[in-house]
Order: C-alpha cells, then sequence, then structure tokens
C-alpha cells in the first residue's frame, strides 16, 4: 500500500514512490536511493529533452524576429 504525504514545497498530496513532486517538481528525498535514482533520471533527462525543445523553438522565434526587423528596416 502506498502511503500519502505532503511536500514540504506547496503542500501537495505525493505517495511513498514519488521521487519529484508533480506539483512543484520538489525532489523527495527517499531511503531507497538506488531504485528512486533510476526515476530521478528518467525525470531528468525528459526534463532536458524538454528544455532542448524550448530552446529550438527560441532560436527558430529569434531567426524569425532577426528577419522580420531586416525587413522593416
Amino acid at each position: 500500500m502506498r502511503d500519502i504525504e505532503k511536500c514540504v514545497i506547496c503542500n501537495n498530496e505525493i505517495t511513498n514512490t514519488m521521487v519529484l513532486c508533480p506539483n512543484c517538481g520538489n525532489v523527495i528525498n527517499r531511503a531507497d536511493y538506488s531504485e528512486n535514482r533510476v526515476k530521478y533520471n528518467y525525470t531528468l533527462d525528459k526534463n532536458i529533452e524538454s528544455l532542448e525543445k524550448i530552446d529550438m523553438a527560441l532560436c527558430h522565434l529569434e531567426e524569425e524576429l532577426d528577419a522580420f526587423l531586416c525587413k522593416k528596416r
């Protein structure tokens, strides 16, 4: 059975199997480090992928803005 706890940052309900609070992203410390490390690394990889996509989109927008401003001059 999963125990329900509260996140110390946002007071969101979390289970004892969670590594990150789904509401605020707070890292939840657990005794079973090895299992949680795998989950944490997976989450970290997904966050990095998301940030890379955001970075690519921002670069594209920057290029479009530069092109637009060059046309205006």
